[in-house]
């Protein structure tokens, strides 16, 4: 399970249209695929989107997001979804 966590409402919207838009791609291609997402909009640090990831092993769960981390394509998109405000 993985949560990330959004400062405000508006945010929390760009992450769901970053994971279901660009970011599916890249991940699915580093081995993660997600089976749940679920908005989390009560209690401390939130609003967050928070996922299901399942993995075989914790071997390949690390191999996966080495993967996604260290993905050309993630970083630029990181990098322009950063708030600029």
């Amino acid at each position: 399970m993985r949560a990330d966590y959004a400062p405000y409402g508006r945010q929390l919207q760009q992450l769901h249209e970053r994971c279901t838009g660009p970011e599916k791609g890249i991940s699915h291609r580093a081995g993660i695929c997600p089976i749940l997402y679920a908005d989390v909009l009560v209690g401390p640090n939130m609003p967050s989107l928070t996922y299901l990831i399942p993995f075989a092993s914790l071997a390949d769960r690390q191999e996966a997001w080495d993967a996604f981390a260290g993905d050309q394509d993630w970083i630029k998109l990181r990098h322009e979804s950063l708030p600029t405000d």
